[in-house]
C-alpha cells in the first residue's frame, strides 16, 4: 500500500520531525504532528508545571512547523492532551489511521516514552519508525530476517520504504551450534518482484541478537534496519529477553518496525 499518511510525535529532540518530512516529501503523504502536552500532576504548583509544560510543547511545535514549511510538505498540527494516567488512547486510535508513525528513541529512564512506544507498535496498524539522535539516511538498509511471520509482515509494511535504499542487505543472526540458517531464497524473489534487489548476509549471535544486528549496523555502515516486533511469547521474553527491547533501547540508526 502507497504511504500516503503519515504521523510524528513532536518533542524536544527534532530528528523525528525530520525523518518524517523527508520521507513524506518522498512519498508525496501528508504528514500530521502529534503534539503532546502530558498534563502535570495535581499540586500546589499545577499551574506554575502547565505553564512550563505547555512552553516546551510550543516551542516543540514551532520547531515542527518551519521544518515542514521548509520541507515543502503539506502538513497539519493536532494537540493533544495526556492525562497523568497516562491514557493513550487518542493517540493509539490516530495510529490506527495512518500508513507510518514515527516516533523519537525513547531516553533512559523515560517511562510515559517507553510505554508509549510498546503501545503504539502493539496497538497500531501501521508500522513505526523509531529514530535516535543523530542525522538520518535512507540510502543503506537492513532487513532482519529469522524467516518467521512477525518478520514476514514487517517487511510487507516495508516495501515502500525499501524501493527508496541504494542498497538492501538480508541479515540472519545465527546462534553457534543452535538453529540453522533461514531460508532467504524466497525472500529475496518477493523482494525482486518489487523491484528491490537484495544481498544476503549472516551474523554469527554468540551474544544477543539486539547486539548481533547492531554490530553488523555499525560494521556495514548501514542507515536504517527493519524488523518485526515483539515475535516471542511473554514467558519467552522473561526467560531470555526481548530482541524488540534491547533494540528500541540501544539502536543506533532508525529502526521500521511492525507488529
Amino acid at each position: 500500500m502507497p504511504v500516503r499518511n503519515v504521523h510524528v510525535i513532536v518533542g524536544e529532540e527534532d530528528q523525528p520531525a525530520r525523518a518524517a518530512v523527508y520521507l513524506a516529501a518522498r512519498f508525496g503523504a501528508h504528514l500530521t504532528a502529534l503534539s503532546i502536552e502530558e498534563q502535570p500532576e495535581l499540586t500546589h504548583y499545577m499551574d506554575e508545571a502547565r505553564a512550563v509544560v505547555r512552553r516546551r510543547v510550543a516551542g516543540d511545535r514551532a520547531r515542527f512547523v518551519a521544518l515542514a514549511e521548509a520541507g515543502g510538505v503539506g502538513f497539519s498540527v493536532a494537540d493533544l492532551a495526556v492525562p497523568v494516567d497516562g491514557n493513550l488512547n487518542e493517540i493509539l486510535q490516530r495510529g490506527r489511521l495512518s500508513d507510518l508513525v514515527v516516533v523519537g528513541r525513547a531516553a533512559a529512564g523515560d517511562e510515559f516514552h517507553s510505554e508509549l512506544i510498546r503501545r503504539l507498535l502493539l496497538d497500531s496498524a501501521a508500522p513505526v519508525l523509531v529514530v535516535p539522535t543523530g542525522d538520518s539516511r535512507f540510502e543503506r538498509a537492513a532487513i532482519a530476517w529469522d524467516g518467521r511471520s512477525v518478520a514476514a509482515q514487517a517487511i510487507h509494511s516495508a516495501v515502500p520504504f525499501l524501493k527508496l535504499a541504494t542498497m538492501v542487505t538480508i541479515v540472519s543472526v545465527v546462534p553457534r551450534g543452535g538453529e540453522p540458517e533461514p531460508d532467504t531464497e524466497e525472500l529475496t524473489s518477493y523482494l525482486a518482484h518489487h523491484g528491490i534487489l537484495a544481498g544476503h548476509r549472516t551474523v554469527a549471535g554468540g551474544g544477543s541478537v539486539a547486539d548481533a544486528l547492531l554490530g553488523f549496523v555499525r560494521s556495514e555502515r548501514i542507515d536504517w534496519i527493519t524488523m518485526g516486533a515483539f515475535g516471542r511469547s511473554r514467558l519467552n521474553e522473561l526467560l531470555f529477553g526481548s530482541p524488540t527491547r534491547e533494540m528500541l533501547k540501544e539502536t543506533t540508526v532508525p529502526l521500521l518496525m511492525h507488529h
